[in-house]
């Protein structure tokens, strides 16, 4: 991952835009989000989820695991100029 150096001198970790659809419920949910990763935006999109539909998030996270009923894309990749 490319990072720019912040006012302290430490390199920053650039977050890219996340869209991810999601059927839950019967519904289709379409989210985005900024992350350092594919996996860190499924884990922001689920806890999404759970918070919406007042369930636990282990329970959204296990239909999400590994099954083709979501799609999570990068939207924009930030990069160094």
């Amino acid at each position: 991952m490319i990072g720019v150096t912040g006012v302290t001198g430490q390199k920053k970790r650039i977050k890219n835009l996340y869209k991810g659809i999601f059927n839950y419920a019967s519904e289709i949910s379409v989210m985005r989000t900024y992350a350092y990763s594919e996996e860190q935006a499924r884990v922001i999109f689920c806890n999404r989820l759970a918070k919406k539909h007042e369930v636990h998030v282990s329970h959204v996270l296990a239909k999400f695991d590994k099954r083709p009923n979501y799609e999570i894309s990068k939207e924009i990749e930030w990069t160094e100029t």
